[in-house]
């Protein structure tokens, strides 16, 4: 297929697509649903998982070009509707929301906001996908993998005992690290109360190739959806070459380095996966209009096992269902105390997950916490997960 028309055709729903073409709306229009009362899709659709169009009103399509995407209608409507809800109570900058399933990879829901108006082509370019390109420090995120990657490689177990160095912990020239915990702990309860000491003191043992290597592997670095959408960012990691070993305490608790929320959602599925990785997909296959199907998504028949299923189970046990992360903005060459990115991860069922949710905003007015701000969307959630 010519890439031009894929471009094109990616680009051309704007109904589905904010951002040039990166993100899915609920699929409203002025002009109402293609789908509705039965009425036919039109060549040059973009298609929910189930065959139904998403779109409403957009440019005239390109003849022959169906592009069936990995979208759960109904999951995508009810996450807008409590993303858009949140953003607008919260008086947020952005706001954005992935759910994907584990065992899969598909992309069943993405959602940003603010987006694009259907009837308002011109203005696409003014919007951006932030669940694709909203690139901030993980902070809490990190912290069960810093956990994982050590016991996966021997370093400690569930139950080994890390001293919090009473709470005040000096590491290398410039490093001085404080925590509101004082007593030592085990590894688990290290990561059930996010203990940073305990956590930096890991990272210092897991060493600087190894967290690298890791951190590469679940999708930091990278293009988790390999350019099947326009202008998702591979975040920000640390050069080797001013990556100084006295920031790893730092890195290792989710510092000096930057994700994007679809790559948390690969993350953590793949934690919720057992360890094997899991490679998120939005497009299912683009067909022409003779029935020919031009490219159809093929699942990878070997996938790493980036952990052990023991370890992978035993992180995702500490977690009650999910996890926040209360992230400071950078601004001005230092942390703002103002702007935060609120986020939380959740997994559903808590216990052995089928979907991975990831939902957050960024510069909310008030309360800014991950627990206070993100939460709520993802509770909203689970009664439509429920069902699935």
């Amino acid at each position: 297929m010519n890439r031009k028309i894929m471009k094109w055709c990616v680009f051309a729903s704007a109904g589905l697509l904010a951002v040039a073409g990166c993100c899915f709306g609920n699929g409203d229009s002025k002009h109402g649903d293609l789908s509705e009362h039965g009425k036919p899709i039109r060549r040059g659709d973009v298609l929910a998982a189930d065959g139904t169009s998403l779109a409403g009103i957009r440019p005239k399509p390109m003849d022959g070009t169906v592009i069936r995407t990995t979208i759960d209608r109904n999951l995508q409507q009810q996450l807008s509707t409590h993303v858009r809800a949140a953003y607008a109570s919260n008086r947020a900058e952005n706001a954005w929301g992935i759910i994907i399933k584990v065992q899969t990879g598909e992309i069943l829901s993405m959602v940003s906001v603010p987006d694009v108006e259907t009837n308002e082509f011109g203005e696409v370019l003014s919007y951006r996908n932030n669940a694709l390109e909203m690139a901030f420090q993980p902070t809490t995120f990190m912290k069960p993998f810093t956990c994982a990657i050590a016991m996966n490689e021997g370093i400690v177990n569930a139950d080994s005992v890390i001293s919090q160095s009473d709470g005040l912990w000096r590491h290398g020239k410039d490093m001085t690290m404080r925590d509101r915990l004082p007593e030592p702990m085990t590894v688990t309860n290290a990561l059930k109360r996010h203990a940073d000491i305990a956590i930096g003191k890991l990272a210092v043992e897991i060493g600087k190739e190894r967290l690298v290597e890791y951190v590469k592997k679940l999708g930091s670095g990278t293009k988790v959806l390999k350019g099947e959408l326009p202008h998702e960012s591979v975040g920000w990691i640390w050069p080797n070459k001013i990556f100084d070993d006295h920031l790893l305490p730092w890195i290792g608790i989710g510092g000096y380095f930057q994700v994007t929320p679809i790559q948390i959602a690969k993350a953590y599925a793949t934690l919720a996966n057992h360890g094997v990785e899991v490679v998120p997909y939005i497009i299912s296959e683009i067909v022409d209009d003779n029935g020919r199907v031009l490219r159809r998504h093929a699942p990878d028949s070997s996938p790493e096992a980036i952990f052990s299923p023991e370890v992978a189970d035993c992180i995702v046990a500490a977690l009650p269902g999910g996890t926040p992360a209360t992230t400071q903005m950078y601004k001005d060459r230092r942390f703002s105390y103002v702007d935060y990115v609120a986020s939380y991860v959740g997994f559903f069922p808590a216990s052995n997950p089928e979907y991975v949710t990831v939902v957050g905003l960024s510069r909310p007015k008030g309360e800014h916490t991950g627990m206070k701000v993100a939460f709520p969307i993802f509770a909203a959630m689970l009664p439509v997960l429920d069902e699935l």
